[in-house]
């Protein structure tokens, strides 16, 4: 099963996201022991983009999830960049993550960059 079909990866994604869409940034910096971004840096970032209101994406976007293994990690790595989305429909404001899988469907989860694309 290659990593974009994993049905874990994508959840892993889609944690982040829902986060995201609520604004939860403290949270995220938990979820991610805070490398990389912080709560502040994540927040501001949306606030620079323009304080829009984030939504989900459509489900059919987190299926085609683009995923490139990172060559030569272990435990196995994966990089994720994907849009963001508002009430207006697809921002050019991505979100760029890392994955590590440390145990079979359990990843390690880092936001690398949050910027306009």
């Amino acid at each position: 099963m290659s990593p974009s079909t994993h049905p874990a990866l994508r959840e892993a994604v889609r944690l982040i996201l829902g986060m995201l869409v609520n604004r939860d940034y403290v949270g995220i910096e938990r979820v991610t022991w805070g490398r990389r971004l912080t709560a502040a840096e994540l927040e501001r970032a949306v606030q620079e983009y323009g304080g829009v209101e984030l939504t989900l994406p459509p489900s059919i976007e987190l299926e085609n999830l683009e995923v490139i293994r990172v060559s030569g990690a272990e435990p196995p790595r994966y990089a994720v960049a994907t849009d963001l989305w508002t009430i207006s429909g697809r921002s050019d404001l991505t979100l760029e993550l890392e994955l590590a899988e440390n145990h079979p469907g359990l990843y390690d989860i880092e936001v690398t960059n949050l910027h306009v694309l």
